[in-house]
């Protein structure tokens, strides 16, 4: 007996190390390959309101995982081969948001391909018995912002029918509400996005670690979820009130957030207290099995390939990206230029220097103006050889026009018939500028050597440069300054580009 045990000691401590140690490479590479994602969601993590509590996450769940151990060392690893093309797609998916430079897909995409490989190398049995630490991951990825607007949409209704049912003098307005005494925004921060994280964090948590029933464990996390969007509710109502009783003088009005913190421990405090009233005792765990499992022994050898063939996998994406930026990187750093002619317009001349559209970090840029008779047409065109997150032709922070010297009236999408019977979608803006002047922007992408008004699809495109076509991306845009009828103008637009779109294209295409 003594020395069958000793045996077990000697096959499960090595075979525990070799377990550990297959599944920590992988894990290793995943960071390695993927550490500007890494990176980039710690410091959303570090900077967001919303998800600072991705800091702790990880080290909840390698709290619970540690509990589960001896469990954990009951089963025989069986890795999983579905989960290898599971991994591809991740990380294939994680690509698509790397080179389209959208975050929220690239970090997602990192976030969920960890458990999936940890599924992947441990196997069925074994995953279950984590699957929530697991599944507790998913709170830590930026993927909760789509709750945001519904959020604030409720919040905003039920903070005006309960104001008015106070007969309160009250009127709504998308996300407005106006009082006698003032107005308040009910902005998506409003919508209580916080307090909904922050209490699936911790009631998920509770129930876990207090109840064994997964009826209990529901009801459980139903009821904190419910309150946080309830309390969130309350809050609202709470400062417009104050805002009323007070002439909009009360210090709430303005640190609101404070308000609502202390309201939501006040509300959480009381249910975890009842909630521990409650509390189930887990069922007792097996004791440690002590015969050698031949099943453990047969799958070290499935374990190493699968390991080996995970980090293959998780390296194909990184590598691919490197190859193409470093393609881009590479590409000739070509200014770009307007044509010299475009009969019957006469030009190019220096544009008006009220019109400077804003692109970020742009390779090369050029802006002109053409004339003839009394009508002025500018042309900008920017292009971007390389581009990184923030360094992208399609960003929140670009625009065809600076909001300081005027504001927008209308934007709307539109298409042109050139010359070859090609429809061209391009988007419309209408300017009413500071000093009465009025304008009209036309404006579209050119990407790997498509055009399209669409910002999605002009991200998308971006995959094409995978093929090995072209690595620049631009828009191009033209302006026309107006005091006559708008019908008249648009005519004057559409036949410029009509006659010169193909010259246009031809003089900015890298």
């Amino acid at each position: 007996m003594k020395i069958q045990e000793n045996a077990y000691a000697t096959f499960s401590s090595g075979g525990k190390n070799m377990t550990l140690l297959m599944l920590l490479f992988p894990l290793l590479s995943l960071c390695f390959f993927y550490w500007n994602t890494v990176r980039s969601t710690v410091d959303l993590w570090l900077n967001s309101d919303t998800y600072g509590h991705g800091l702790l996450v990880p080290f909840v769940i390698l709290y619970l995982i540690w509990q589960k151990r001896e469990l954990l060392s009951q089963h025989a690893t069986t890795p999983q081969l579905w989960g290898l093309l599971c991994l591809f797609i991740l990380s294939g998916l994680w690509l698509i948001g790397s080179i389209t430079n959208i975050q929220l897909i690239e970090r997602s995409s990192l976030i969920f391909l960890i458990p999936i490989l940890i599924w992947t190398l441990l196997g069925n049995r074994k995953t279950w018995l984590i699957f929530f630490p697991l599944c507790y991951l998913l709170l830590a990825a930026p993927i909760w912002n789509i709750l945001e607007q519904p959020l604030q949409n409720t919040t905003a209704i039920i903070a005006f029918k309960v104001l008015q049912l106070t007969g309160l003098p009250i009127l709504l307005d998308e996300y407005y509400i106006t009082i006698p005494e003032g107005l308040f925004i009910v902005e998506k921060a409003c919508g209580g996005l916080r307090f909904f994280i922050a209490a699936a964090a911790l009631g998920s948590l509770f129930a876990f670690l207090n109840f064994s029933s997964f009826k209990r464990q529901l009801l459980f996390f139903s009821v904190v979820i419910a309150a946080s969007v309830i309390l969130n509710w309350f809050r609202v109502v709470t400062i417009i009130w104050i805002g009323h009783i007070s002439n909009m003088e009360h210090p709430l009005i303005e640190d609101h957030y404070s308000l609502g913190w202390w309201m939501f421990a006040g509300i959480m405090i009381p249910l975890f207290y009842l909630g521990s009233r409650f509390e189930e005792h887990a069922c007792p765990t097996h004791q440690l099995n002590t015969s050698i499992n031949p099943e453990q022994t047969n799958s070290t050898n499935k374990l190493f390939g699968v390991s080996i063939a995970c980090c293959i996998i998780l390296a194909i994406a990184p590598i691919t990206l490197f190859m193409q930026k470093n393609s881009a990187q590479m590409a000739e750093q070509t200014e770009i230029s307007l044509p010299t002619t475009l009969s019957p317009w006469l030009g190019p001349y220096p544009t008006s220097a009220d019109w400077h559209p804003i692109f970020h970090g742009a390779t090369s840029q050029v802006n002109k103006m053409y004339r003839r008779d009394e009508n002025e047409i500018s042309v900008y065109a920017a292009n971007y050889t390389y581009q990184t997150q923030d360094v992208e032709l399609i960003n929140e922070l670009n625009n065809v026009y600076d909001t300081t010297q005027g504001f927008k009236v209308t934007i709307n999408s539109k298409s042109v018939t050139l010359r070859t019977e090609k429809r061209l979608s391009i988007i419309e803006t209408h300017i009413k500028m500071s000093n009465g002047q009025n304008r009209i922007i036309w404006h579209w992408f050119r990407v790997a050597g498509h055009e399209t008004a669409n910002p999605l699809k002009a991200k998308l495109l971006e995959l094409w440069k995978l093929t090995g076509g072209s690595t620049s991306s631009s828009v191009i845009a033209i302006k026309i300054d107006y005091d006559r009828d708008v019908a008249d103008t648009n005519k004057v637009l559409e036949e410029f580009l009509v006659n010169n779109h193909e010259q246009i294209n031809s003089a900015i295409a890298l």
